[in-house]
């Protein structure tokens, strides 16, 4: 992979573009502010990425949760 180095200002304007060719032409970038690395840009492909759906399921369930007690409380269900 090619590692290239490139300025914040330059990662803002172009950041689609430069997703795209990271993607495209295996490039690494290393986005830097005021002459210091801040961080780094890496393609990521299919075949290396294992997602973990657990904590995805979890925020969905506990939004799911908030939702029906709002809807709950709005019908006023829960009157004693």
């Amino acid at each position: 992979m090619k590692t290239t180095v490139i300025g914040l200002k330059n990662f803002r304007q172009n950041i689609s573009k430069l997703a795209d060719m990271a993607q495209k032409y295996h490039t690494i970038y290393i986005v830097k502010k005021k002459n210091k690395p801040i961080f780094e840009v890496k393609p990521t492909f299919n075949n290396d990425i294992e997602i973990d759906n657990t904590q995805i399921d979890y925020y969905q369930s506990l939004e799911n949760t908030l939702n029906f007690w709002q809807n709950d409380k709005d019908e006023n269900i829960f009157k004693y």
